[in-house]
This record gives C-alpha cells, structure tokens and sequence, in this order.
C-alpha cells in the first residue's frame, strides 16, 4: 500500500515548563525506546571490539543521535517526544539529554509488554497517533520518520524493517496487544511474525524501506561512525541559522568560507533574497521553517565537518578562527569553546554590553549564541542536540555541555550587529534578557515567555 505525505495538524497546547516544555499538540508521540548506558551492560556483543566504556559510548552516542534526529521531525509533526529507558533514572536521562522531553522507566518483563506498555500509556493520554522506534540504527532520519507518521493517516500500522529479520520502529493508531504477545523477539523471523498477524487481523500496513541496526562488530561500517560523528571527512562546518537576513547573509558566508570547508545555512523560510544570495555566496542552503532549534540540529545532521561552528547571520569571525577552534577542541576535557563579544556600533552602551557579556563568559563559563557556540560533531549528537524552544535554546545547550567539562572562551572577538540593541534601546533590551533568564531559572513555559517577548518587541 502506497501513501503520500500529507500536512500534519496542530492541536491545543497543554501545561508546560522549562522541564518538559514541546512544540506539542497532543494528536502525535514519539516513543524512543533506549537504556542508560553503563559501561558492561549496554552493548554487550560489542564489547570483545570496543571494550565495556567503548561500547557504553557508543550506546550514549546512537541514543542521543536518535534523540536530536526526533527534535527535528517532533517540531515538524507537532509531536512530543518520549524517552522510555531501561536503566537509569528521569534525574541522569535529562542531565544527560536536557529539557523538553519527558522519561518513563519501562514497565514489563519481556521486550514486548514493555513496547504493549509504553503504546497504552499514550493512547491512553488520548494519542492518535503513536510511533516507537529504538535507538539502534543511525541511519533512521528525519524522512523514515516523517513518512511513518503521515502513513498513520491511512494506514493502521506501519513498520521499519531492518536487515537481521526485525524491526526498529512499528507505528500505530490505536492498541494492538496481539502484535507484542508471545513474540519471537531477537530472533531472524520477528519481522515476517509480525506482518503475518497484521494480516490475520485484517490490519492496513505501510512498510519503510529496509535500513540496518547496530548489534554486532561487523555492523559497525564506517557509514555508523560517519552517522554519529565519530568519523568526518572535513574538518568544520560553520552553521548559519537565517531568516530576512538579506542585508547580512553573502559577506558572513564570505568570511566564513575562508576557513571552513562547509558552510550551511538553514534558512526558516526568508521572504527577501535570503537563500539566493547564501547559495551565490557559496554555503548549501536548507529550508527549515520549523524554528531556530530545529534548523540548527537539521544542518548539524547533515554536516560533514568533524567541528561544527553554530554562527549568527549578522556576526563576523575573525580571521584564523578555524584553527584556533581546532587547537581548543584537542582537548577531549574541553566540550566547547566560544569567542569573547564585540558588538559593531558606536556609544558607549554597546562596548558596556559586550564587556558585560565578556565577563560573564570568563567568570561562569556562560557564553550565548552570539559569541559563536563550537563543538565537535560527536559531542553535539552525543547530548542529543538542541531543544526546541522558541527562545534560550542555546543557554540551555551550554548549560548542558557546561557538565561535560570545561567551557572556553577564546580570547579573540568576534564582532556582531548592534541591530538588537538599537531596536529597542540598550537598557531595555539588557532589561527583557535578564526577564527571560530569570524566567528559565524559575521554570515559566517558554513559549509564553515568547509571546510576552514579542509582545514587547513590538510596542
């Protein structure tokens, strides 16, 4: 049965916090299955290759790939998004994976009424949609993904196979126990078991192309280790999330081709010239008009630089800064590194901002966005990427990378656009950043928190 994509809906959003706070309307879910991963009981048929912490590593690796995989295609779907784990507890999971998700230990004995569970649970919520995928097989992206939620609309189940007789994710519309009792799970015939009862129940289907799981050494292609950022090709790409950002975008991508490999800028959806002059400036555009969050972690998955350079439109690097990133990030210690802020316009009251902002980075290691946030690629997919929040998305990421290791700060400027600034004065802007940090720290919903932003912003 073939089904076409189709639009997905919205429906009202419920209570929220910085905790679990999702571009989620309640109609669709998301349901990763993973465990926490401790050195000798996670990917134990790896460990004769990797050893126990190496196994352990990689278990942390493809979970938190399937997770910023899931933040794209949740914001895309209006989806929320569920961790159920095996191991650990929702304190470590979130220190680990960050906000705006939810974590709910599994409950059953088998495989199967663990998966039978975590279906009802959401259902029960009054779900419509549910898709449960594992966190075993890198090459699930944002497409199989989409797919398996818009086939829900016709279809009753929708399943992705993958190479060793199993499946990685099953998709359904409302319960059904029979396809999770007494199943030969782990076994090569799993697959063919399941699609038989689908048809003795007189079910619909819709099938995703094959794709292949991590269970085994000789899985483990040089594809896997490309897929989490454990091997790259070129060594930075620099990362510009855009819209309107005509009067900036060519000479950025300019500058930062002069020492990146790999420019992309993720455009959410400009009315001006945008993406045209990026394209003609030299940088792989892509349309992401799902929020900034979510372009950045669309661009970082398709990244093929070992370092990724997350940089504002209207801020200039200084020259060499490919290499002075490269020599920070040597150290495996040092999770990130960011610039000292230099802000491009005459007064007083900008250089007393930036040197502010410069203190505050030396001081509690807590530099923003605009100070051009640097990691490596493997790091990055590791934590599971950015939340998608409308607004603080990148000092909630810090704030995470922060528990990794040291965060540093180069002593070098780079130099960003006073626009902000003299849009609404500098004392009111500096007033409204604190607000909303303020905000973060107490726990207010932080899509509320936008509309009051731009509330403001606009009187």
């Amino acid at each position: 049965m073939i089904v076409t994509d189709s639009k997905a809906t919205s429906g009202p959003p419920g209570k929220r916090s910085f905790e679990t706070a999702q571009p989620a309307a309640g109609h669709r879910r998301l349901i990763l299955f993973t465990r926490f991963p401790v050195p000798g009981s996670t990917k134990t048929r790896l460990i004769p290759l990797l050893g126990e912490s190496g196994a352990a590593a990689l278990q942390k690796s493809l979970t938190g790939k399937a997770v910023a995989t899931a933040r794209c295609i949740a914001s895309e779907t209006q989806a929320s998004i569920d961790i159920c784990h095996e191991g650990g507890n929702e304190r470590l999971f979130r220190h680990w994976l960050g906000k705006g998700l939810a974590f709910h230990p599994q409950r059953g004995k088998s495989l199967g009424e663990r998966m039978a569970d975590s279906f009802q649970m959401a259902f029960d919520a009054g779900t419509k949609h549910v898709v449960l995928i594992g966190c075993d097989c890198p090459q699930m992206g944002i497409e199989p993904l989409r797919q398996a939620f818009s086939a829900l609309n016709y279809c009753d189940v929708v399943l992705g196979p993958v190479q060793d007789g199993g499946y990685i994710l099953i998709g359904l519309r409302r319960p059904e126990s029979c396809l999770f009792e007494e199943m030969p799970w782990g076994m090569p015939e799993l697959y063919a078991e399941t699609r038989r009862r689908i048809r003795r129940q007189g079910l619909s289907l819709f099938e995703l192309p094959m794709l292949s799981d991590v269970d085994r050494p000789d899985d483990l292609t040089m594809n896997v280790y490309r897929a989490i950022g454990w091997h790259s090709e070129k060594a930075t790409t620099v990362i510009i999330p855009t819209r309107n950002e005509a009067c900036h975008i060519a000479e950025t991508v300019r500058l930062a081709l002069q020492g990146a490999d790999e420019v992309i800028v993720a455009d959410g959806g400009s009315e001006d010239d945008t993406r045209q002059k990026a394209e003609e400036a030299g940088a792989k555009v892509l349309m992401i008009p799902y929020g900034r969050g979510t372009q950045l972690n669309v661009a970082a998955l398709e990244a093929t630089g070992e370092i990724l350079v997350f940089l504002h439109a209207d801020t200039r690097l200084p020259d060499g800064f490919e290499g002075k990133i490269a020599q920070v990030l040597q150290n495996p210690d040092v999770p990130a590194c960011a610039f000292e802020l230099g802000i491009r316009g005459e007064g007083a009251g900008f250089q007393v901002v930036a040197s502010l902002a410069n203190v505050r980075s030396r001081l509690f290691r807590l530099p923003y966005g605009d100070q051009v946030l640097c990691m490596r690629k493997r790091d990055f997919l590791e934590i599971g990427g950015y939340v998608n929040w409308p607004i603080l998305e990148d000092l909630e990421l810090v704030l995470r990378l922060r528990r990794r290791g040291d965060m540093h700060i180069i002593p070098q400027k780079v130099w960003t656009s006073a626009r902000r600034w003299k849009r609404l004065g500098v004392l009111r802007t500096t007033l409204i950043n604190q607000v909303l940090l303020a905000g973060y720290l107490v726990g207010m919903d932080p899509y509320r928190m936008t509309s009051l932003y731009r509330g403001v912003r606009e009187r």
